[in-house]
This record gives structure tokens, sequence and C-alpha cells, in this order.
């Protein structure tokens, strides 16, 4: 299958997951606290180790520095979901979702910092508009002042995202990708393990929302990381085959998707999501989301 339909079907299923977590905070996570959903995310992964470990025919050995940067993008994984749960709280998953898409602009300046490769004049053109459409994106449509906390928070997350995506295959090659996705998992699970046991809110959070949230909130949180886990797989995959950059195009229209989808649930099932859909926010959503999805599509391709 073409790697930029493996990246387009990722796209959708992160959509799904995107929107999922913001319906989760705004029914499960009253107060923000969002530990519960964080230890969740980090030891779901644990269901992965086996099938990596199968598919990686029972070996897994690799050099030891592989080893550790694999586990170290694990970790960041963990770091960057931390950030992006305690901002849903705050904010419509359609003004969330497309602030990620900085993470290809951060991807060149990492090839400038590690590579010493110089972004074409096209492209920085391109990456100008992918940030003006971000700084749209986080005014505050009342009153017009800018939400420094927002766009810091998405920059930093879009930033660890790049940097796990050029780490992943920098040591990655297609004979062993899932030997990869098992050191990438493992670093995963152990953070959350490592949270569970030494962050004592967290820790009662995550047996809160276990107890009071056994049916549905388990059910739907295991159903979301499911959709996580096959997204990244296939993402992961289909940068082995193609350039991460023009891989990462398809991973643009994932704003749109957001967009769509909680429009949707927002003014046929409110109970489920709540976003902002009045007149103005909607023709900044609109504007903004436009500008990062054409930005990216520039970017990527140019």
């Amino acid at each position: 299958m073409s790697a930029y339909i493996l990246a387009g079907i990722a796209a959708f299923l992160w959509s799904i997951v995107n929107v999922v977590d913001k319906a989760l905070i705004e029914r499960f996570c009253k107060n923000g606290d969002t530990g519960a959903l964080l230890i969740l995310s980090s030891l779901f992964p644990v269901t992965l180790l086996p099938v990596a470990y199968y598919f990686a025919e029972g070996s897994l050995i690799l050099p030891v520095s592989d080893i550790l940067i694999l586990i170290l993008t694990g970790v960041l994984m963990v770091g960057w979901i931390a950030v992006y749960l305690n901002t849903l709280v705050d904010e419509d998953v359609s003004i969330v979702a497309p602030l990620m898409q900085l993470t290809p602009v951060f991807a060149f300046v990492l090839a400038f910092l590690i590579l010493g490769e110089l972004p074409s004049n096209t492209k920085l053109l391109a990456g100008l508009v992918i940030i003006i459409g971000s700084i749209v994106l986080s005014f505050e449509h009342t009153t017009g002042k800018l939400k420094i906390t927002l766009l810091f928070s998405m920059l930093s997350v879009s930033a660890i995202i790049a940097l796990i995506n050029v780490l992943f295959k920098f040591v990655t090659v297609e004979e062993s990708f899932w030997l990869s996705m098992f050191w990438h998992a493992l670093g995963i699970v152990v953070t959350g393990f490592i949270l569970y046991i030494f962050h004592s809110s967290y820790r009662q959070q995550f047996h809160r929302f276990t107890k009071d949230n056994w049916g549905i909130g388990i059910g739907l949180n295991g159903a979301n990381e499911t959709l996580t886990i096959a997204g990244d797989i296939l993402f992961a995959y289909a940068i082995l085959l193609a350039p991460l950059a023009l891989v990462q195009t398809m991973e643009a229209y994932q704003p749109l998707f957001v967009f769509i989808i909680s429009y949707f649930i927002t003014r046929f099932a409110p109970t489920i999501l709540s976003e902002d859909i009045s007149k103005s926010a909607l023709i900044q959503k609109g504007v903004g989301i436009l500008l990062v999805v054409l930005g990216s599509i520039w970017l990527l391709t140019s």
C-alpha cells in the first residue's frame, strides 16, 4: 500500500482520537485533572509489546545506542501527550489540532541544525503561512487577545513530535520496524509506570477514574488508544517507505478532519462534545485552518 495512503489513514484515525480525547476530558475530567488519561495512555502500549516481539521474530537485539534513542522517543511521546491533554482542558480541539501542524516546520529546523540543510525560500514562505495560520487560531476571538500559553504549549508539542519522527527514522530501517516499535513502546510504558509510582496526584486520579468510570470511560479510552497505536504504526511504517516531509503532507489534512467531525458532533450531539461554533469562531477557525493546511501542503511539496 502507498505510503501516502497509509499516512492519510493515520491522519484520519488521529482526528478521531483528538475528538474523543476532548470528549473524555469534558465528561470525566471536570477539574482539569488529566493525570488518569495520561497514565492510561502511557500504559496501554503494553498491549503492543507482545505483538511487536512476535513480528520481530523474537529478536530484540539492537545497538545499545539505538535502544536508548528509541526508549527516549517513548519518553518524549508521554511528554507531549501531557502538554496536549492539559491544553485540551481549556481549548477547543478544532483549535488545538491545527496547531500541531507546526511539526513540519520544526522538522526542517531540525534538518538544518542536525544535517546543515538550509530550507529554500519557498519552504520558508510556506512555513511562514503555517505560523500565520497558527497565530490566527491562537487569538481569543471575543477579546482579540493572543493566547500565549496556548501558542507556546503547542509549539513545544510540535517540536517534540518532530524530534521523535527524526530520531525514529534515524535508527530504523524497514527490516527492523517492529523491533524499533518494541523499544519505542517500552519507553512509553516504562515512563507510564514511573509516573504512576512517583506522581501521587496522577496515581490518585488514575484510581478514582478507574473506580468511577470502569465501564464507558475505560472502554472509550481503550478504543481511543487502540486507534492511536494503529495510527502510530501506520505512520511510522509510512515514513520508512517515503521521505518524511512528503509523508507528512497527508498529515496536513488532520485539522480539517477534526474541524468537520467536531462541528457535526457539537451541532447534533452537544452532550458528547461542545465546541464554540458561533459565526465569529467558525470564521476564525476556517481562516486559520485553511492557512495551516495550505501552508503545510506547500511546505511539504515544494
